[in-house]
Protein backbone atom coordinates (compact mmCIF):
# COMPACT_ATOMS: atom_id res chain seq x y z
CA UNK A 1 0.00 0.00 0.00
CA UNK A 2 1.96 3.04 -0.99
CA UNK A 3 -0.32 5.19 0.56
CA UNK A 4 0.41 4.08 4.14
CA UNK A 5 4.36 3.39 3.14
CA UNK A 6 4.27 7.48 2.25
CA UNK A 7 2.57 8.52 5.33
CA UNK A 8 5.32 5.99 8.10
CA UNK A 9 8.34 7.09 5.75
CA UNK A 10 7.73 11.03 6.32
CA UNK A 11 9.02 12.58 9.38
CA UNK A 12 6.45 12.05 11.74
CA UNK A 13 7.77 14.61 14.42
CA UNK A 14 7.09 17.53 11.98
CA UNK A 15 3.62 17.65 11.17
CA UNK A 16 1.81 20.39 11.71
CA UNK A 17 -2.27 20.42 11.71
CA UNK A 18 -4.18 22.59 9.60
CA UNK A 19 -7.65 21.56 10.40
CA UNK A 20 -9.12 18.53 12.86
CA UNK A 21 -12.74 18.80 13.45
CA UNK A 22 -13.48 16.18 16.34
CA UNK A 23 -17.29 15.54 15.76
CA UNK A 24 -16.42 13.58 12.14
CA UNK A 25 -12.81 13.06 12.85
CA UNK A 26 -11.55 15.25 9.58
CA UNK A 27 -8.09 16.22 9.49
CA UNK A 28 -5.72 17.99 7.38
CA UNK A 29 -1.60 18.46 8.44
CA UNK A 30 1.40 19.21 6.08
CA UNK A 31 4.89 18.69 6.45
CA UNK A 32 7.05 22.07 5.86
CA UNK A 33 9.80 21.98 3.19
CA UNK A 34 12.54 22.03 5.14
CA UNK A 35 11.75 18.10 6.48
CA UNK A 36 11.33 17.15 2.82
CA UNK A 37 14.80 15.55 1.17
CA UNK A 38 15.74 18.34 -1.59
CA UNK A 39 12.90 21.01 0.18
CA UNK A 40 11.29 21.13 -3.65
CA UNK A 41 8.20 20.29 -2.30
CA UNK A 42 5.87 19.88 0.92
CA UNK A 43 3.76 17.36 2.11
CA UNK A 44 0.22 17.05 3.06
CA UNK A 45 -2.07 14.67 4.32
CA UNK A 46 -5.75 14.43 5.09
CA UNK A 47 -8.49 12.35 5.88
CA UNK A 48 -12.25 13.57 5.16
CA UNK A 49 -15.84 12.40 5.90
CA UNK A 50 -18.28 11.88 3.00
CA UNK A 51 -21.81 12.04 2.82
CA UNK A 52 -21.86 9.26 0.25
CA UNK A 53 -21.21 5.49 0.10
CA UNK A 54 -17.88 3.77 -1.31
CA UNK A 55 -19.54 3.52 -4.26
CA UNK A 56 -21.19 6.50 -5.05
CA UNK A 57 -17.93 8.69 -3.60
CA UNK A 58 -15.75 6.64 -6.12
CA UNK A 59 -18.33 7.50 -9.18
CA UNK A 60 -18.70 11.51 -7.58
CA UNK A 61 -14.73 11.87 -7.80
CA UNK A 62 -13.08 9.66 -10.15
CA UNK A 63 -15.28 9.59 -12.88
CA UNK A 64 -13.61 12.07 -15.23
CA UNK A 65 -15.80 11.68 -18.12
CA UNK A 66 -18.17 14.09 -19.89
CA UNK A 67 -20.94 13.32 -17.08
CA UNK A 68 -18.81 14.83 -14.14
CA UNK A 69 -19.46 18.14 -16.11
CA UNK A 70 -23.62 17.84 -15.27
CA UNK A 71 -22.85 18.06 -11.56
CA UNK A 72 -18.67 18.91 -10.68
CA UNK A 73 -17.89 23.30 -10.93
CA UNK A 74 -14.55 22.61 -10.68
CA UNK A 75 -14.35 22.15 -14.74
CA UNK A 76 -14.78 24.02 -17.94
CA UNK A 77 -13.99 20.57 -20.37
CA UNK A 78 -12.94 17.28 -19.73
CA UNK A 79 -11.40 15.09 -22.47
CA UNK A 80 -10.23 11.05 -21.78
CA UNK A 81 -7.07 10.97 -23.49
CA UNK A 82 -6.61 7.31 -23.41
CA UNK A 83 -8.34 4.64 -21.36
CA UNK A 84 -5.12 2.58 -20.61
CA UNK A 85 -6.39 -0.29 -18.51
CA UNK A 86 -10.34 -1.01 -17.86
CA UNK A 87 -11.16 -4.36 -16.71
CA UNK A 88 -14.91 -3.44 -16.11
CA UNK A 89 -14.94 -5.12 -12.60
CA UNK A 90 -14.63 -1.56 -10.69
CA UNK A 91 -17.94 0.32 -9.19
CA UNK A 92 -19.52 2.11 -12.72
CA UNK A 93 -17.19 0.44 -15.16
CA UNK A 94 -14.42 3.10 -14.20
CA UNK A 95 -11.15 2.43 -15.22
CA UNK A 96 -8.06 0.88 -13.56
CA UNK A 97 -5.93 3.61 -15.56
CA UNK A 98 -6.59 6.69 -17.95
CA UNK A 99 -5.06 9.57 -19.58
CA UNK A 100 -7.76 12.55 -19.18
CA UNK A 101 -7.04 16.26 -19.49
CA UNK A 102 -8.84 18.44 -17.28
CA UNK A 103 -9.49 22.37 -18.13
CA UNK A 104 -10.18 23.75 -14.56
CA UNK A 105 -13.01 26.30 -13.64
CA UNK A 106 -11.30 28.64 -10.96
CA UNK A 107 -15.25 29.94 -9.30
CA UNK A 108 -15.81 29.99 -5.61
CA UNK A 109 -12.56 29.69 -3.42
CA UNK A 110 -10.78 28.51 -6.14
CA UNK A 111 -10.08 31.21 -7.80
CA UNK A 112 -7.04 31.58 -4.79
CA UNK A 113 -5.14 28.87 -6.78
CA UNK A 114 -5.30 30.64 -10.27
CA UNK A 115 -2.14 32.58 -10.11
CA UNK A 116 -0.66 28.99 -9.30
CA UNK A 117 -2.17 26.50 -11.62
CA UNK A 118 -2.67 26.33 -15.37
CA UNK A 119 -5.75 26.18 -16.68
CA UNK A 120 -5.57 23.10 -18.29
CA UNK A 121 -3.48 20.05 -17.08
CA UNK A 122 -3.53 16.65 -18.29
CA UNK A 123 -3.04 13.54 -15.25
CA UNK A 124 -2.46 10.12 -15.08
CA UNK A 125 -5.34 8.33 -12.92
CA UNK A 126 -5.69 5.42 -11.49
CA UNK A 127 -7.75 3.66 -9.38
CA UNK A 128 -7.79 -0.35 -7.93
CA UNK A 129 -8.95 -2.36 -5.30
CA UNK A 130 -6.69 -2.57 -2.18
CA UNK A 131 -5.64 -6.28 -2.10
CA UNK A 132 -5.21 -5.66 1.60
CA UNK A 133 -8.54 -4.21 3.03
CA UNK A 134 -12.19 -5.08 1.82
CA UNK A 135 -14.20 -2.33 0.38
CA UNK A 136 -10.93 -0.15 0.02
CA UNK A 137 -9.84 1.62 -2.78
CA UNK A 138 -6.80 3.19 -3.49
CA UNK A 139 -5.95 5.79 -6.11
CA UNK A 140 -3.35 7.92 -7.92
CA UNK A 141 -3.34 11.34 -9.96
CA UNK A 142 -0.18 12.66 -11.33
CA UNK A 143 0.24 15.60 -13.95
CA UNK A 144 1.94 14.37 -17.01
CA UNK A 145 3.31 15.94 -20.75
CA UNK A 146 2.45 14.65 -23.63
CA UNK A 147 3.41 12.66 -25.83
CA UNK A 148 5.05 9.88 -23.43
CA UNK A 149 2.55 10.82 -20.53
CA UNK A 150 5.79 11.40 -18.26
CA UNK A 151 5.25 12.64 -14.80
CA UNK A 152 5.98 16.55 -14.95
CA UNK A 153 5.95 17.60 -10.84
CA UNK A 154 3.08 20.36 -10.62
CA UNK A 155 0.53 17.31 -9.26
CA UNK A 156 1.45 14.47 -7.08
CA UNK A 157 -1.69 13.02 -5.37
CA UNK A 158 -2.58 9.75 -3.85
CA UNK A 159 -5.13 8.52 -1.65
CA UNK A 160 -8.09 5.92 -1.04
CA UNK A 161 -11.86 5.68 -0.20
CA UNK A 162 -12.79 3.35 2.13
CA UNK A 163 -16.20 2.77 4.59
CA UNK A 164 -16.84 4.97 7.10
CA UNK A 165 -15.75 3.30 10.77
CA UNK A 166 -19.70 3.81 12.15
CA UNK A 167 -20.57 1.49 9.65
CA UNK A 168 -23.24 4.06 8.03
CA UNK A 169 -23.27 2.45 4.44
CA UNK A 170 -24.50 6.25 3.32
CA UNK A 171 -21.08 7.73 4.26
CA UNK A 172 -17.08 7.24 3.74
CA UNK A 173 -13.51 8.30 4.47
CA UNK A 174 -11.17 9.69 1.61
CA UNK A 175 -7.72 9.87 2.34
CA UNK A 176 -5.27 11.67 0.81
CA UNK A 177 -1.44 11.69 0.80
CA UNK A 178 0.29 15.03 -1.34
CA UNK A 179 3.32 16.56 -2.78
CA UNK A 180 2.96 20.21 -3.34
CA UNK A 181 5.07 22.27 -5.18
CA UNK A 182 7.27 24.47 -2.83
CA UNK A 183 6.46 27.47 -5.13
CA UNK A 184 2.62 27.16 -3.73
CA UNK A 185 2.53 29.46 -1.18
CA UNK A 186 1.77 27.71 2.49
CA UNK A 187 -0.80 30.22 3.33
CA UNK A 188 -2.90 29.09 0.31
CA UNK A 189 -3.30 25.96 1.11
CA UNK A 190 -4.30 26.43 4.93
CA UNK A 191 -7.10 29.37 3.47
CA UNK A 192 -8.49 26.53 1.16
CA UNK A 193 -8.84 24.34 4.19
CA UNK A 194 -10.89 26.26 5.99
CA UNK A 195 -13.54 26.40 2.83
CA UNK A 196 -13.38 23.01 1.69
CA UNK A 197 -16.01 20.97 3.63
CA UNK A 198 -18.73 23.42 2.07
CA UNK A 199 -17.62 23.13 -0.81
CA UNK A 200 -17.11 19.07 -0.76
CA UNK A 201 -20.65 19.46 1.19
CA UNK A 202 -22.07 20.99 -2.47
CA UNK A 203 -19.90 18.87 -4.66
CA UNK A 204 -21.49 15.71 -3.00
CA UNK A 205 -25.09 17.39 -3.25
CA UNK A 206 -24.94 18.30 -7.11
CA UNK A 207 -24.11 14.77 -7.73
CA UNK A 208 -26.79 13.09 -5.68
CA UNK A 209 -29.25 15.25 -7.32
CA UNK A 210 -27.63 14.45 -10.91
CA UNK A 211 -27.57 10.92 -9.83
CA UNK A 212 -31.81 11.55 -9.06
CA UNK A 213 -32.19 12.68 -12.00
CA UNK A 214 -30.65 9.99 -14.14
CA UNK A 215 -32.83 6.96 -11.90
CA UNK A 216 -36.37 8.86 -12.77
CA UNK A 217 -34.96 9.45 -16.41
CA UNK A 218 -33.99 5.84 -16.74
CA UNK A 219 -37.72 4.27 -14.54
Amino acid sequence: NEVKKEVVQADQGHWERVMFDEAVGDKFEYLPSKYVPGGATYKTRGVFSMPLSVEDALQCFMDFSERKLNYAKDYRDLKVEKILKNTGTLPGGLPEECIVTVALNFSGFLWLFKAFFPAQVTLRITLEKDPDQAGRYLFTQTSVTAPDWKPDGRTNRQGSFEPHPSGDPGKCLIGSFSEVPSWVPVWLMKTAMGKVKPHIKDYCDRYEQYKAMQLKAAA
